[in-house]
């Protein structure tokens, strides 16, 4: 006996020749004396059923294909992977439903999705956008600001109009040099649903997402949302300063305010010409805005 071996490798080694004297068949020849039967028999099958001293202390393959750890056989498991969940919102069961030809995992199937992402959207927001005639937000939108609509006086050629916050004095000038802006006024003829002789409100909005302007229509592709409809309002054709065309809110346009006594005016749009049947002649101009949310 080799002897590095310590008393319990011993004592292990003797239960294992005795649970192997009694596994021989009847007239194996098991005889002789006890270093006999120890050196001949026992010895020879317990080193056959037992890894010896220094098989156990030589490195071996963790984990072998042929010999795989159980996941509930781990010790010092951290508490983020006890769950059983890694933390992408998969969970045991979660496969089911999912194509086996691209083991994907459908988005149905997902579990402890984050709030923000549950209803489809991944937040990202749109340019800012102006709708003009109210000054609240519209559906699928968050309000930025509020405001008047302000431009160049229409006789005065000059800058695109826009939606001018109130609020902050600015800076003091003793004469209108340069640039001089205006509030925006409805004039007659204005188109239906909104009031003609009155201040023009606006609100600068954040879309929830990608947004649009649809010119000639209320009618957009699926799977949009409309933020207001109205329609098309600029500047006279005789003035100087004729105003860019705009979206003016024709469902809720805001009338509370009289118009001021000089300012930039703007009157509704018209088709005044039909090229072909897709189009009809004196009608107003149609527009809507949409977003996608």
């Amino acid at each position: 006996m080799s002897p590095s071996r310590s008393p319990a490798h011993i004592a292990i080694a003797a239960c294992a020749a005795f649970v192997l004297a009694l596994a021989f068949p009847a007239g194996a020849h098991v005889t002789g004396n006890a270093n006999h039967n120890w050196a001949k028999h026992y010895l020879k099958q317990a080193k056959k059923a037992f890894f010896t001293e220094a098989e156990l202390r030589t490195p071996g393959v963790v984990n072998a294909p042929g010999n795989p750890v159980d996941w509930t056989k781990l010790a010092g498991v951290p508490a983020g992977f006890a769950d059983g969940v890694d933390g992408t919102g998969v969970q045991a069961g979660d496969l089911a439903g999912s194509d086996p030809g691209s083991d994907q995992v459908h988005w149905d199937n997902l579990g402890a999705v984050p709030t923000g992402f549950a209803d489809g959207s991944d937040a990202s927001f749109g340019m800012p956008l102006v709708r003009w005639g109210n000054d609240t937000a519209a559906p699928g939108t968050t309000l930025l600001y509020p405001g008047v609509a302000f431009g160049s006086h229409y006789t005065h050629p000059g800058a695109d109009e826009l939606c001018l916050a109130g609020g902050d004095a600015g800076e003091s000038t003793s004469a209108a040099l340069g640039d001089p802006m205006y509030p925006v006024n409805t004039a007659t003829p204005s188109p239906p649903g909104i009031t003609a002789d009155r201040l023009v409100r606006c609100a600068v909005l954040l879309p929830n997402g990608p947004s649009f302007l649809l010119w000639g229509s209320w009618t957009a592709p699926a799977g949009w949302t409309i933020a207001y409809k109205g329609y098309s309002m600029a500047g006279h054709y005789t003035h100087t300063g004729t105003a860019e065309r705009h979206c003016v809110d024709g469902d809720d346009f805001d009338a509370g305010t009289a118009a001021a006594v000089t300012s930039m005016l703007w009157y509704g749009s018209h088709v005044q010409f039909s090229p072909s049947i897709d189009y009809t002649a004196e009608t107003w101009l149609k527009c809507s805005l949409w977003v996608m949310s």
